[in-house]
Formats: structure tokens, sequence, C-alpha cells
């Protein structure tokens, strides 16, 4: 791992322990072994590194989102997937997960908050997105798409922030239940 990888890793383990706030410069340089012009070279300085962390994990997550996202006609399909989409990335990287949540829960005005919420903005998107074209072929979805993606997002972090706590496990029937009792709730 070289200086600018160990600097990310040792900067999300600890914004997503103490929150970007309550993480210093020093304390990142301590923990990564290196010194502060070694941390602003790469990032410019404490927000820069933020912002190549989000770019570096939203990346891939946004993708992984917008593939599971794209309508076929079946939305209990779609739903599915892009639920197994959220939880297994908050499986394979827990800590960015977790500050992904917390962050995005921060006081309106903090950096953090702002930094992220182009992020989540865009995942709000992509899932309202879906449920619009699902609303073509759910009437009574009509009209309360954005309300809908919404339910759906606090859903699916609720159920996200239980897998992180160890609360529950990862399973297709884990899955299968998340989607059909959200569902049951639009459909009936």
């Amino acid at each position: 791992m070289d200086n600018k990888e160990k600097i990310m890793q040792c900067a999300l383990e600890l914004f997503s322990n103490k929150g970007y706030e309550g993480t210093g410069i020093q304390e990142i340089t301590q923990v990564a072994g290196i010194t502060k012009p070694t941390l602003y070279y790469y990032f410019g300085n404490k927000e820069g590194l933020l912002n190549t962390i989000f770019e570096y994990h939203f990346s891939d997550f946004i993708k992984r989102i917008e593939t599971a996202a794209s309508y076929s006609g079946d939305t209990v399909k779609g739903v599915t997937e892009i639920s197994r989409q959220f939880l297994t990335i908050a499986k394979e990287n827990p800590i960015f997960y977790r500050m992904h949540l917390s962050m995005s829960s921060s006081a309106v005005n903090t950096t953090s908050f702002l930094t992220i919420t182009p992020y989540c903005e865009r995942i709000e998107e992509i899932v309202e997105t879906f449920f619009l074209k699902a609303a073509q072929d759910n009437g009574n979805m009509k009209g309360h798409e954005r309300e809908i993606s919404r339910s759906y997002l606090g859903v699916i972090n609720s159920y996200t922030l239980l897998l992180l706590n160890g609360k529950i496990e990862l399973s297709e029937e884990l899955i299968y239940r998340i989607v059909h009792l959200f569902l049951h709730g639009i459909y009936s």
C-alpha cells in the first residue's frame, strides 16, 4: 500500500469512527505514519482528502446502483436487485458505508454534510428514476414516485444499519423479506 492509499484508509477509519469534524490533520498523519506535507502533497487539505475518499468509493457504489436500477418491466426484480446491491456494498465496505450513513445525517452546514450531499442526491435520483419507470406499469404508484423512493431509501438504510451493527445477516431470505414487505405497502 502506498502513502496515498494508506492516508485514505486511515482517514476513512477515523472519519467513520470520530466523524470528519472530530478528526484533525495531526491525528490522520500520526495514524498513517506520514508527515503533514505528505498529506498536503496528495490531497491539498483535509477537505481534499474527504473528496478523494468520496470519489473513490462512490464511483463504484453509484455504478452498481445504476446498473441494478435499470428498469426492465419487473418491479419486484428491480427492487430485489437494488436492495441486494445496497446491502452487498455495505457488507463489502462497512467502514465506508457507516461513514456514508453518518455523514448524510450530519448537521446541515457541516463540511461533511455539504460534501456528501451531491453523492446522496445522485443515489436518490437513480432510485427515484427507477420508481418513475415502474409507475408506468403500476398505476397505484403514479404521482407518488418521490415519496416511494424516499421511503424505500429509508427502509434500505435502516436494514443496512442493522446489517452493519450485526443485528441481521445478509441472505437471499433477508432480501426477499425486505422487498416483499416494502412492495406490499405500495401494492395494497
